[in-house]
């Protein structure tokens, strides 16, 4: 029997995208990150003021009061920093890889997290737990927008933005032939059961085409196996509405056989 932690040792042998260093995701104004930024020049300027007020000629009382009322706010702003340090997971973004993305019409959520590790890393879709509304370093999660009609499209401008923010060059794909780890397994066990054993959907996501599905970009990745292809704005829209996800397997019918071929995105 295959222990868990090896199960993944065939995909893991795929290429990890190393020129991707400096993706991350797009975070609003009420990330802790940058407000723990703005929370410790907050925290300086109040020691400045505090020595200011030490060393003033103003009355006793008023010193007093406006003492107090620094050094509140500045144990209140170090707890908060001390906070996100002690409940967050900060990432270099030389660190980063890859970005995994999940739409649950349940919950009404889009969220993605950052990957360190692809093929490895667990994907949003794992992580993913409705009523979580806990926005860390590594991840983000944005309620659905009301009156939005195309809920796949929207989250496919979110993810583009997410990637466009650090990696405007981003327009290459790079493909590789991953067939024969699914035809060692064939005879041995079940379809579902051998994705499971490669990691899908916990580690990567598997997109499936139908047999009439011409698609320009795939043919290409088919075509120039493991070189740089480049993609238009609408190729890369194309690939993140399919998978939701910078990195996928894909499920391609070549005549009476099924291809497997791992595709990512690249600058």
């Amino acid at each position: 029997m295959v222990r868990q932690d090896n199960q993944n040792r065939h995909l893991r042998s795929l290429p990890n995208n190393q020129s991707m260093n400096n993706l991350h995701h797009d975070l609003d104004d009420s990330n802790l990150i940058d407000k723990s930024i703005n929370e410790m020049q907050d925290i300086l300027k109040m020691r400045t003021e505090l020595a200011k007020l030490n060393n003033s000629d103003s009355r006793p009382d008023q010193i007093f009061i406006n003492h107090n009322f620094l050094k509140e706010q500045i144990g209140f702003y170090q707890r908060q920093f001390e906070r996100l340090v002690s409940e967050n997971w900060i990432i270099s973004k030389g660190e980063i890889k890859a970005i995994s993305a999940y739409t649950c019409n349940r919950c009404r959520t889009f969220s993605s997290r950052l990957i360190v590790d692809p093929t490895y890393d667990m994907t949003m879709q794992v992580k993913h737990r409705c009523g979580d509304i806990q926005v860390n370093g590594n991840k983000v999660i944005i309620p659905f927008e009301e009156g939005v009609a195309d809920i796949d499209k929207w989250a496919t401008e979110i993810l583009l933005n997410q990637i466009n923010s650090c990696i405007p060059s981003l327009k290459y794909l790079i493909t590789q032939d991953v067939s024969n780890v699914f035809d060692f397994f064939a005879g041995l066990m079940e379809k579902d059961s051998i994705r499971s054993l490669l990691g899908i959907p916990d580690r990567v996501y598997l997109y499936s085409l139908e047999n009439h599905d011409k698609i320009s970009w795939i043919d290409r990745g088919l075509t120039n196996m493991g070189e740089k292809i480049e993609l238009d704005h609408f190729e890369i829209r194309d690939f993140l509405r399919r998978v939701n996800s910078t990195y996928a397997i894909f499920e391609i019918p070549t005549g009476p056989k099924l291809k497997r071929v791992y595709m990512r995105l690249t600058d």
